[in-house]
């Protein structure tokens, strides 16, 4: 929140802000009591940057400072942006008041309205505290045919000026910047007085850890102006990108050697660009959230990365195994069995040991029967470690192919 002054200070400093034409600097001009600052009606080259004059008033030193519009043709966010913090610089001790500047005779319109929204969301909500509405042309007020009292005028307006006004708790004065009206200097020292009576009843302080606090919403003001075109950016870009994903799960589909898929890298390659792309959001949403569904699309669309990824992985490992079956089925154990045992051998193929065995019959019984020598005479003893031989093999067969059914 703003700041309680802690003691009475001889020293007010106020800020006027508004809209170019509303009478900023001929009521810096009649808060100084002389010109210290150039109207806009007396040449073109109006307040271009911020500026700051004193004068003493009583015993009360006064600290004014002039603004440029910030909604003049041609301001960029940055420019307005600069601006601010360089009104932030001028008084390091902070602000009692931003004297936010209006024509009563002019209908409040859209672009005031966008002017008090920027410093709204510029300064923070401690701004409203100390935000009153100087009203000016206060000659031309009482010369006009109403015979409401000001304030009570105020209260018969619609639209959404007395939004406004609620906002900052209808601290309004009428200033009379016209030295040419008879009355003039008397309503002067009235518009003062009660300027200094308004801000005497807040006595409150706006400093840099006020500023502070709203820089995020300036981050996302600024990331706001150029949302249509990161929008436009990162829709191309990730359309892009999800292309590159379905050619590459395509590509990885038609892979039919484990060679093709070791040679394929085309999936790290998507990894770090959609990678990039996340790191591009972030860095360009700054936490703001403005950019959040563009975050969410890229992050599932490395999901989807990772899930081609891990389905090529599991093709690698099947790949493998299967070369491995192969090996195994081109490459069964060499057996020597005693040449009394070969009937019994085979009777066993048909109790039971069969069942295990029953895959190598073909390639037992071919060179028995041809007597080509592939089955050696061998002692009795050889024939229980080679029946075990056998059954681990084909353990070990079946196992590859549940593997390889189960990818």
């Amino acid at each position: 929140m703003a700041h309680r002054i802690r003691q009475k200070t001889n020293a007010l400093n106020i800020v006027l802000v508004g809209k170019t034409g509303n009478g900023k600097s001929a009521t810096g001009n009649t808060l100084l009591g002389r010109k210290g600052f150039v109207n806009a009606s007396s040449t073109t080259s109006c307040t271009e940057t911020c500026k700051l004059e004193s004068v003493k008033y009583g015993d009360i030193i006064l600290n004014v400072i002039d603004t440029p519009g910030l909604m003049d043709t041609g301001k960029t966010q940055t420019e307005i942006s600069d601006e601010m913090a360089n009104i932030m610089s001028l008084c390091p001790d902070g602000f009692h008041a931003f004297i936010f500047v209006l024509r009563w005779d002019v209908r409040f319109t859209t672009e005031e309205l966008n002017t008090y929204i920027i410093l709204k969301r510029h300064f923070g909500p401690d701004f409203l505290k100390v935000c009153i509405v100087a009203f000016t042309r206060g000659d031309v007020y009482d010369l006009s045919e109403t015979d409401l009292p000001f304030e009570q005028w105020l209260k018969k307006q619609d639209g959404v000026l007395p939004g406004l006004l609620e906002d900052i708790n209808n601290k309004t004065v009428l200033f009379y910047n016209n030295a040419k009206y008879p009355n003039y200097h008397n309503k002067r020292e009235e518009s003062i007085d009660q300027l200094l009576q308004i801000i005497g009843s807040g006595d409150l302080l706006y400093r840099d850890e006020n500023f502070e606090k709203a820089a995020q919403e300036r981050k996302r003001m600024a990331i706001e102006l150029k949302l249509p075109q990161l929008q436009s950016k990162y829709q191309t870009e990730l359309s892009l990108l999800d292309v590159k994903i379905h050619d590459a799960m395509e590509n990885s589909e038609n892979k039919k050697s484990l060679s093709e898929l070791e040679a394929d890298d085309s999936i790290k390659g998507l990894v770090k660009i959609a990678e990039h792309i996340l790191d591009l959001i972030e860095m360009d949403d700054s936490e703001t959230g403005l950019l959040e569904d563009f975050r969410q699309r890229v992050t599932h669309l490395i999901e989807m990365i990772s899930t081609l990824d891990k389905s090529q992985e599991k093709r690698k490992i099947k790949f493998k195994k299967i070369a491995e079956y192969n090996r195994l089925l081109k490459n069964p154990p060499r057996l020597t069995i005693a040449a009394s045992k070969i009937g019994l051998f085979f009777t066993s193929l048909a109790t039971g040991i069969g069942a295990v065995l029953t895959p190598l019959i073909p390639l037992l019984a071919a060179p028995v029967a041809a007597g080509a020598g592939a089955l050696a005479v061998a002692s009795a003893s050889s024939v229980n470690s080679q029946e075990k031989e056998l059954r681990e093999y084909n353990r070990k067969v079946k196992k590859l192919k549940d593997e390889i059914d189960s990818l």
